[in-house]
């Protein structure tokens, strides 16, 4: 599958097209399969042989894209490190490094050979194959990050058919399974990248002017933040025809607000995980939290209204987890919770995050959504709150547009809260959060006082 990728960029090249777009210089797809070369022999040079698991230490650049594809290219197993839960030395333990490779601001790629670190026996056996693998970490944000180690035969298979060749933002990081998946799709189409310097609202918004960016990749903790800075309206986005939204719920009323903003532009909601990918999706209509899923890129079966799916870009499995997600027959349970109408799915939540009030439960999305109606809330988290009479409490982390009194914020909330939720649903534990409450993945953290 990597030659189809080499052909598609060949193919691109012949074409003139534009492949990157990276702090205001433009790269041809010539270029791209140049550098490409470049880096090919930096490989060769550094002596990285095929099946050598290295660490890519770099976020999106033309240099760090160029360097992926070579290692691509050479069979290696890549592991793009960014956003790190864990210590360099706890990464390179659990994937057993070989080769770190370190771009400093994106370029001046740097080698270094590593030493004693053991592979886990699932690493040996997919190195056995010859074939060039993805490791990413998850996020953490339910316990220790777990590594999962994917096959890039499996991951390109979905790209085959790419055929919007449009401007698309490289949103998310180099180390996320969305950012990958815009990768992908955007070069196997023959689209241009646009990698943003920043990952800030009013910077975002000024290369979509700028650029004539066609797609907005992202989640809805930064369309939030991107609507309540109210920058939208200084910048003409008129070339923006999608906004694909995922890595999240999206709340009712952060969509609502999207709505009024992007009148004339599609809102589609994407599903996925790092361990199965973001398989070929369809909204419906005016509302894109009903999707369907591609039948001919992932089958999917609802069990006690949980959602389990199989995909062809589904994961080897976990490097550092016993309890292998893949089921007999390949199947992996998503977690999620799901309503159905006909062929028609509503992604509710993972069943882990609801509250149990009482034996009463709910997810915190709906009260999330309720909350960032109310004036001076610019963000929210819900979750459960420990009660020795009731289990658990409804608890939220709110941060504010402005100072305001916990005591004023606690009477507005539940003001607001008692005609649109049912009692048990309103917080009953409040606190003020400085900052955003945004991980580097865009997604809500209670960790997070950015």
């Amino acid at each position: 599958m990597i030659k189809l990728l080499e052909e598609k960029i060949k193919k691109h090249s012949y074409d003139k097209k534009i492949a990157i777009i990276f702090l205001g210089k433009s790269y041809s797809y010539h270029d791209l399969l140049n550098r490409v070369q470049v880096y090919d022999e930096f490989l060769l040079d550094n002596k990285i042989k095929p099946g050598a698991t290295v660490l890519l230490f770099s976020d999106y650049s033309f240099e760090s894209i160029s360097l992926f594809i070579s290692l691509c290219k050479n069979k290696n197993t890549i592991v793009p490190l960014v956003d790190r839960a864990l210590s360099d030395e706890e990464i390179r333990n659990i994937v057993g490094a070989d080769w770190e490779i370190r771009l400093n601001n994106g370029r001046d790629a740097q080698a270094e050979g590593l030493k004693n670190y053991e592979k886990c026996p699932l690493l040996m056996d997919f190195l056995k194959l010859g074939k060039p693998g993805l490791i990413l970490f998850s996020s953490g944000s339910t316990g220790k990050p777990k590594a999962i180690l994917h096959d890039f035969d499996r991951i390109f298979k979905k790209y085959i058919h790419a055929q919007k060749s449009l401007a698309t933002l490289l949103f998310f990081l180099f180390d996320h399974i969305a950012g990958l998946d815009t990768l992908f799709y955007t070069i196997f189409a023959g689209g241009t990248l646009v990698i943003p310097e920043k990952r800030e609202p009013g910077h975002i918004l000024k290369l979509i002017e700028e650029l004539k960016v066609e797609v907005l990749p992202t989640s809805p903790s930064f369309i939030n933040f991107m609507l309540l800075t109210e920058d939208c309206a200084r910048y003409n986005l008129g070339s923006l025809k999608f906004i694909t939204f995922g890595a999240e719920r999206m709340p009712e009323s952060t969509l609502r607000k999207m709505k009024e903003v992007f009148q004339n532009i599609k809102i589609i909601q994407k599903y996925g995980a790092t361990e199965f990918g973001s398989p070929i999706s369809q909204s419906k209509g005016e509302d894109p939290f009903w999707i369907k899923l591609d039948k001919s890129n992932c089958d999917y079966k609802i069990v006690d209204s949980r959602l389990f799916v199989k995909t062809q870009m589904s994961m080897v499995g976990y490097l550092n987890r016993e309890k292998d997600p893949v089921s007999e027959g390949g199947w992996i349970d998503t977690g999620d919770q799901v309503e159905v109408d006909g062929e028609w799915l509503r992604i509710l939540g993972r069943k882990s995050e609801l509250i149990n009030v009482g034996g009463r439960k709910l997810y915190p999305a709906e009260v999330e959504s309720i909350l960032l109606e109310i004036y001076n809330i610019a963000d929210v988290t819900v979750f459960a709150q420990a009660n020795p009479i009731m289990g658990n409490v409804v608890g939220a982390k709110v941060s504010l547009e402005r100072d305001e009194a916990l005591s004023s914020v606690k009477k507005r909330i539940r003001n607001f809260c008692k005609d649109r939720l049912e009692s048990f649903k309103v917080p009953a534990h409040i606190e003020i959060t400085p900052g955003r409450m945004v991980s580097q993945r865009f997604k809500r953290s209670l960790k997070c006082h950015c």
